[in-house]
Parts: C-alpha cells; sequence; structure tokens
C-alpha cells in the first residue's frame, strides 16, 4: 500500500549517488582554502584559511555568520565543538592552538602546544576537552576550561595527521605517516591498542563509526 511505497522510497534514497547541492566562491585575492569542517545538527560550516583567517557559516542557504584574523600562518586544522558554541584553530607553522567562542566573540584557549606545528584537532563529545596533534609526532589533550595541556601521548614515530574521539569519550584514535593507528585511552593515559597496515602506509585520515565498533584510516 502506500505506507509500503513511502518506505521503499524512503529506503532508496540511501542508494543515491552523491551530487553537488550547491557552490561558493571565496573572493579572498590569492588565499586558499585549506581547512573545513562541518556540524551536523546546526547546519555549520567553519573553513579556514591560508592567510590566518576563518569564516563562519549557516548551510544551507551559505548565511555569513562570522570571519576573524587569528593567525599570522596558515590555519591547517579547525574543528567545531559539539556543542556548535566553540571553534577550535590549528596552525601548523606556529605551533599555535586557539579556541574561539564565536558567540561570545572572545578567546577560550590560546597556546603554543606543539615545537614542529598544530596539524590536526579533535573534540570530545562533552565539548570540555579537545586534542592536538603535530608534526613532531605527539598528541596532547587539553582542558577547555583551564587551559591546560593534561597528558601528552609520545608513541608516533612521525607526523601524526587525523584524530578522533571514540563516542563514548573515554579513548582517542590518532593516525600517522608512521604507518600506525593508535587508539588512547584517556582512564589510565595509555596506548592501548595499534594498528598497522599490511604492507607500508603513511595515513592522513581516520575516522570512527557511531558504535565505537570500526575504525578506517
Amino acid at each position: 500500500g502506500e505506507e509500503g511505497g513511502a518506505a521503499a522510497e524512503e529506503a532508496g534514497k540511501d542508494k543515491l549517488p552523491w551530487r553537488l547541492s550547491g557552490k561558493h566562491y571565496f573572493m579572498r585575492g590569492g588565499t586558499t582554502v585549506t581547512s573545513c569542517d562541518c556540524h551536523r545538527t546546526s547546519g555549520l560550516l567553519l573553513t579556514g584559511f591560508s592567510d590566518g583567517t576563518f569564516a563562519l557559516h549557516r548551510l544551507p542557504a551559505f548565511e555569513h555568520l562570522q570571519s576573524l584574523s587569528v593567525s599570522r600562518g596558515v590555519l591547517d586544522a579547525t574543528a567545531i565543538s559539539p556543542s556548535g558554541d566553540k571553534l577550535a584553530l590549528g596552525c601548523s607553522e606556529l605551533g599555535q592552538l586557539l579556541v574561539w567562542d564565536w558567540r561570545s566573540e572572545s578567546y577560550a584557549l590560546r597556546q603554543q602546544g606543539h615545537r614542529a606545528g598544530a596539524s590536526a584537532v579533535a573534540w570530545a563529545p562533552d565539548s570540555a576537552t579537545l586534542a592536538t596533534a603535530g608534526d613532531d609526532g605527539k598528541v596532547k589533550v587539553w582542558s577547555r576550561d583551564s587551559g591546560m595541556c593534561f597528558v601528552t601521548f609520545s608513541d608516533h614515530a612521525a607526523a601524526v595527521t587525523a584524530l578522533q574521539f571514540m563516542p563514548n569519550g573515554h579513548a582517542l584514535v590518532s593516525a600517522s605517516l608512521d604507518g600506525t593507528v593508535r587508539a588512547f585511552d584517556l582512564v589510565r593515559y595509555r596506548n592501548f591498542r595499534t594498528f598497522a597496515a599490511p604492507h607500508a602506509a603513511q595515513f592522513v585520515s581516520v575516522a570512527v563509526d557511531g558504535g565505537g565498533e570500526v575504525v578506517a584510516a
């Protein structure tokens, strides 16, 4: 009947190929887009540029909300907190970690955390903790409220390129150019699992499924 047809149509949508829904051009005189992040529930789109400026838009209308120059270096990493109010910005060239509260228009955190750059950043599900990774192979975990780094993991032998918290927030996964993906326990503060490719490889991204059962790199 009608209910069955509607269900079949809805199921069919999941099988449709991806398509381009819109384009937006940043007219910024020679600067390039270097990083971006999208907040699923609010439709916020955060874009970092090579001149140290970020732009915040709301999708799907691409409504411009805010732009600000926050660094002299390239913004290599950007992430919107799960709560949607904080923007984490990483500058690899200067080793900077910046957390900007876009609603109150004020800094929540400004740190020089990595000797060899802050190349990746990720928020914990509760928005109270964030992690950064650098070309120095280190993974640092920070308290948003105190602004302090409370643990540093030095297990990688090369640059760390991507980070992802597990859904429960009790563990953190990192990918590296050393060919490993490592899982860190944020309760006991240890590297409790290491994955390696069956052949020589360099990992540049990592993702965890909603149930925390599958890691892809």
